[in-house]
């Protein structure tokens, strides 16, 4: 078997108001095992969270929240209208990063009496080693949710013998009127995925006057599968605002992310079962520029093109050999760029 069950664990519980400040409940979950080499260790088991009518009606929009969860036929599918169910875990970047897991099928049940106490649960299985995908993947019909994604940088977390994983009903804009920002928001899709985290950092140059940090949410990014990549679109308020994005595409070769189609410094990560991403970093920014693209320092600027709801790009994979490539070579400098361009359109002017 690839893991071991858990069987004598020194589980240790946090305060989740250090990590969620604002929660309808949650739990802050540090399990230490045995560690035998080779055998990475999973946790099968069943949250339960519960909560009250009291505490709901606390917040801004609490009212409407428990006078739609009283008259719904689908009270779970309400409550994460309003609440993000989210798991907490290492990001490849050795940061940590949140997962919305409610479009996942986690088998959540609604419990209620009298609506004056209420609760939700699933089962999981928390794990440790690496996944054969991110961090969340299904074994066996068993919805594995992994401590931290594969990368080099997580590699003193993955199979150390201890599973960190934190979770919460966090209330979200639609509940409190104010956008979370509380971690990078992390969003799968079959083909790869999207980080969004915060850009302030990015913003102070000339070009960014005028520009704010956007206000983005979990579970509200929407994936199309495109020829050689995949296009998102993230709803976001309608004013000139940028996100810092980190994004990861399959591939079965070596190649270049191209971003809206603009190729872009690429890292490549293999996974233990062989699959290859590439995965490359930027700033999106949902508006017009002279150019659609500029680098300034060692950071990409990536303009979608019109300042509306919603933070679109394309991400595609272009071979580095592919002679259908439209560009050659692409050379940014602060105010521009050099596209190299293949010489056969230059008739009788080259040999």
């Amino acid at each position: 078997y690839k893991y071991t069950s858990i069987t004598s664990p020194t589980v240790t519980l946090g305060n989740v108001a250090t990590i969620f400040p604002l929660n309808l409940d949650g739990m802050v979950f540090n399990v230490s095992y045995s560690f035998v080499s080779g055998k990475p260790g999973i946790y099968p088991g069943v949250f339960t969270f519960q909560f009250s009518k009291s505490e709901i009606l606390m917040l801004p929009n609490g009212a409407v929240i428990m006078d739609e969860i009283e008259n719904s036929t689908s009270p779970v599918d309400v409550l994460f209208k309003y609440f993000d169910p989210v798991f907490v875990i290492y990001g490849t970047d050795g940061d940590k990063v949140s997962i919305n897991v409610k479009n996942f099928p986690l088998n959540f049940s609604f419990i209620t009496g009298s609506y004056e106490d209420m609760a939700i649960s699933f089962p999981v299985v928390l794990a440790d080693g690496y996944p054969d995908t991110f961090c969340i993947e299904q074994v066996n019909g068993y919805l594995f949710v992994y401590d931290a994604m594969v990368s080099q940088e997580n590699a003193g977390v993955i199979s150390d013998g201890k599973i960190e994983v934190a979770f919460a009903l966090v209330p979200n804009e639609k509940a409190t009127n104010i956008a979370r920002q509380d971690f990078p928001i992390l969003e799968l899709y079959e083909q790869g995925y999207v980080i969004f985290d915060e850009p302030s950092k990015y913003l102070n140059i000339p070009e960014m006057i005028g520009v704010s940090s956007a206000a983005l949410s979990s579970g509200e990014t929407s994936f199309v599968e495109i020829e050689n990549g995949f296009s998102f679109t993230a709803n976001t308020e309608a004013q000139k605002s940028a996100t810092f994005v980190q994004c990861a595409i399959h591939s079965e070769s070596s190649g270049i992310v191209n971003i809206n189609g603009y190729p872009l410094e690429t890292e490549e990560v293999l996974l233990p079962d062989g699959t290859k991403y590439l995965i490359t970093k930027f700033v999106l920014v949902n508006g017009s520029f002279a150019t659609g693209a500029f680098i300034s320092g060692d950071v990409a600027y990536i303009f979608d093109g019109i300042t509306d709801d919603a933070f679109t790009a394309e991400v595609k994979v272009i071979s580095s050999s592919s002679s259908d490539s439209p560009l050659d070579t692409l050379f940014y400098h602060e105010r521009g760029s050099f596209e190299a361009s293949s010489l056969e359109g230059l008739t009788d002017q080259t040999e």
